[in-house]
């Protein structure tokens, strides 16, 4: 699966629309996303397809500091199963997660648009710096 968060919303990069997804939790999934799709690829030229599916559905925009700077989050997730000889399947999951670089506003020449998405980016990373802190604190 391929998410974005943009200003709050989630989206699905492996079938994109705007359609916003919601994030639920429950005692045998965990943290999910519903109606995320998932693609099953068993070749490396499939994950590619998917990445750039993904990577090309994702929101940019141009900065003075970049002409195509990413003004979202994305998570990508790959549930990698291997099947023994005896039948049995092994299952990990990778995620990665490409973070919208925090922004200095007088840098990035951002205004209208471009500069709430900046505060948005800015706060969101901020959220995640104290969360990373206090986990780290213990």
């Amino acid at each position: 699966s391929y998410l974005e968060i943009y200003k709050e919303n989630v989206r699905d990069l492996l079938e994109p629309s705007d359609a916003s997804l919601s994030v639920r939790e429950s005692g045998k999934r965990g943290v999910f996303v519903d109606g995320l799709s998932q693609a099953q690829v068993t070749k490396e030229e499939e994950v590619l397809r998917c990445l750039e599916t993904g990577g090309s559905s994702r929101r940019v925009g141009a900065t003075q500091m970049n002409a195509q700077s990413s003004r979202s989050h994305a998570l990508l997730t790959l549930t990698l199963e291997r099947k023994g000889a005896d039948g049995s399947v092994r299952v990990s999951r990778l995620n990665v997660a490409d973070l919208a670089g925090s922004e200095k506003v007088s840098r990035t020449g951002a205004a209208g648009e471009t500069l709430e998405e900046a505060k948005g980016i800015n706060a969101s990373l901020s959220a995640l710096s104290m969360v990373i802190s206090a986990l780290a604190d213990g």
